[in-house]
């Protein structure tokens, strides 16, 4: 990947990301964490707004830095999009806690 242009491998990373925590794929999204995809607030409630709301994703992304009152694009934070499952909620609190 080292020969593509700089957007190109920023897009694959992203999009390459988005997949694997959209399907659950927790390794394959920190081997793209690893390789440089960006992890922002609009990234993670994309993934929270998906559905797919596994606690094991969003330890992933708290281990690298992520804050559970990182806001997304309009301001929302993860919680707002989670708040219907109480288990997710809880433990990202208690995630929360641990910073």
């Amino acid at each position: 990947m080292e020969k593509l242009p700089g957007w190109v491998k920023e897009d694959f990373l992203q999009r390459g990301l988005h997949n694997a925590v959209s399907t659950g794929q927790v390794e394959i999204a920190r081997s793209f964490l690893e390789q440089g995809a960006k992890l922002d607030g609009q990234t993670v409630v994309k993934v929270a707004r998906s559905g797919f709301r596994s606690i094991e994703i969003f330890e992933l992304f708290v281990g690298c830095g992520w804050d559970v009152n990182t806001p997304g694009r309009g301001g929302y934070t993860v919680l707002g999009y989670v708040e219907v499952n109480t288990c997710i909620w809880r433990k990202l609190l208690i995630l929360c806690s641990y910073l």
